[in-house]
């Protein structure tokens, strides 16, 4: 088995195998045939217009999530309320799609409570009010 790094694969050719270009030689004929291909993407998140909008980031630009916050966060929350983060963009993840499927739905539950507590609140709100009679 052999290690290509930093290589373009291009769709499957003859016989089915994809080929890997050298992204230092693109203009290079160079080929290898791939019967596996293992992606990894995430490791350098997108995430700059983040530290304008309250959310913290730690010192290399992943989203902190929960307990690294404060211990009252759910798990996957941001620095700020009832925004959550998942899959690569959050620190201290696996960077693995499973993960990130799994944690989606986490947060989805964690939407509903939220957005349950919030009408709660509000319901509250309403009835603690004086009448205008």
């Amino acid at each position: 088995m052999n290690d290509h790094l930093w290589c373009r694969a291009s769709a499957p050719s003859n016989g089915g195998h994809w080929c890997c270009l050298p992204v230092a030689a693109m203009a290079s004929t160079s080929r290898c045939s791939l019967r596996h291909l293992f992606l990894f993407i995430g490791a350098e998140p997108n995430t700059n217009w983040l530290a304008g909008v309250g959310i913290e980031l730690d010192d290399k630009g992943f989203v902190l999530t929960g307990a690294s916050l404060r211990a009252s966060r759910h798990p996957l929350e941001a620095s700020r309320r009832r925004v959550y983060a998942i899959g690569d963009v959050r620190a201290e993840s696996v960077k693995r799609v499973a993960a990130a499927v799994g944690e989606g739905a986490q947060v989805v539950t964690a939407l509903h409570a939220a957005l349950g507590r919030m009408t709660v609140e509000r319901e509250r709100g309403r009835t603690a009010q004086p009448s205008r009679q």
